[in-house]
């Protein structure tokens, strides 16, 4: 009878984890379908939001919204292809290609385009020896110089050298107010200095009076009508000579100089 019992206390314990096993497999296939229901839902959600998206930015045939549209998007077409009442298409009015303007139209560019290759690149000076300035020797303090004759000058102006070279010799400039006009044309008053120094020519003396421009840097001693009148100097500048026009006539060679070399060197004059 004990043994008996026993088997039936047996059979109803693996009964009952059957029982248990066959609950929790019930469970699980529970759970793994919510899981996968959950997924789908969420799939599902997403599609939902791409073709929302997608139906906001491209707006339907026609170019009109629907109403529950948060509002006109911005991303307009910048050429539309299709046609709206009382507007013309868009189209290049140099070659008429459609749904592009002429600054940026591909045809009318490539019409246009020059197609350059640089592979050298020369720069030439603005200086020329074709022109070059008429030079007379002349000597002042003992220094013999060549200095530019400039008949449209009508005063004698000391260059920048000349200025410090007068300066070292103890000349006494005087402030003078004059009204200068360039060779632009332009007339101004400035404040300019003058001093009045012997030079010597041929041997003979000319008080001249030069003017010095404080602002002027870097320019060169000009000989104005002043001093051609007063030495009674005539140029012929094809033949590259001067004449004296008082009591004799002699004739010296003028010099050329020319641009970049230094107005004050030493030089020979022949005479005829």
């Amino acid at each position: 009878m004990a043994t008996e019992k026993q088997k039936v206390v047996e059979l109803e314990e693996k009964q009952k984890v059957i029982e248990l096993e066959e609950k929790q497999k019930a469970v699980e296939v529970a759970q793994q379908r919510e899981r996968e229901f959950v997924l789908e839902k969420l799939k599902i959600q997403l599609e939902m939001q791409k073709l929302s998206q997608t139906s906001v930015k491209s707006p339907p045939v026609g170019g009109s919204y629907d109403n529950h549209s948060p509002g006109p998007s911005r991303t307009v077409p910048r050429f539309p292809s299709f046609r709206t009442e009382g507007r013309k298409p868009i189209q290049c009015y140099g070659c008429g290609t459609p749904g592009v303007i002429k600054s940026r139209c591909p045809t009318c560019k490539r019409a246009n385009e020059t197609i350059t290759a640089v592979n050298c690149m020369t720069l030439s000076n603005l200086n020329s020896n074709s022109d070059p300035s008429s030079l007379i020797v002349l000597r002042i303090f003992g220094e013999k110089i060549a200095v530019c004759a400039d008949t449209g000058a009508s005063h004698t102006i000391a260059g920048e050298k000349l200025f410090k070279f007068l300066q070292e010799r103890d000349i006494i400039f005087e402030k003078k107010i004059i009204s200068l006009m360039m060779a632009d044309g332009i007339r101004q008053t400035i404040t300019a200095l003058s001093a009045v120094v012997n030079l010597y020519i041929e041997g003979k003396v000319i008080p001249t009076e030069f003017l010095v421009l404080p602002e002027a840097k870097g320019n060169k001693t000009l000989l104005g009508r002043d001093f051609l009148n007063a030495a009674g100097i005539v140029l012929d500048v094809q033949g590259q000579k001067m004449v004296f026009c008082r009591k004799s006539s002699k004739t010296v060679r003028v010099l050329q100089e020319a641009f970049g070399r230094n107005s004050h060197q030493c030089v020979r004059t022949s005479r005829r």
